[in-house]
């Protein structure tokens, strides 16, 4: 059983009572009972004075393991944004490589329907709108994988990293 949660036990009170006495939501105090969560600083700093004062003073060893504890759910936290920072920038550098070729394929089908256009009479403008056709298969193929879609996709990853990483940041306050 938790520290947390003997903690709890003791006062005689509900998840719901300390979770809104932390500040927290009662599933996020559910989860920090149980080992899965680390508790925002703030509530781990008021879950020490309610033990302080519960003992009758200060309890070093508990202490330190708050403080332990809190240093290494800010580290994992920090660790947590800058993952999301970075996986936001190489999104970002992908979605700006995705919209030059999507532009570049613009121009080659734009060129391609121009010179359709002016192809000569015969065997060798037969020829050529044929290689033309094929260039012009293949490169809305190319523009299939990297198309509005696609970027719409990609910007929405990049959001959400970011997102994330904001969340993270701000859990460390």
């Amino acid at each position: 059983m938790s520290n947390i949660k003997n903690l709890r036990q003791s006062l005689g009170i509900t998840q719901q009572q300390l979770a809104g006495y932390l500040s927290v939501s009662r599933a996020e105090l559910s989860l920090a009972e149980t080992g899965r969560r680390v508790l925002p600083t703030a509530a781990q700093l008021k879950l020490s004075a309610m033990q302080r004062h519960m003992t009758g003073g200060s309890s070093p060893g508990t202490t330190i393991e708050i403080q332990r504890q809190t240093a290494q759910a800010q580290n994992m936290l920090r660790a947590q944004a800058q993952k999301c920072n970075r996986l936001a920038a190489a999104a970002i550098r992908r979605l700006e490589l995705m919209r030059g070729r999507y532009q570049q394929c613009q121009k080659i089908l734009k060129a391609v329907h121009g010179l359709l256009g002016e192809l000569p009479a015969g065997p060798a403008g037969r020829k050529q709108k044929l290689s033309l056709e094929v260039l012009q298969s293949d490169t809305r193929k190319k523009m299939d994988a990297c198309g509005i879609g696609a970027q719409v996709i990609l910007e929405l990853q990049v959001n959400m990293f970011l997102y994330h990483a904001k969340q993270a940041a701000a859990r460390m306050a």
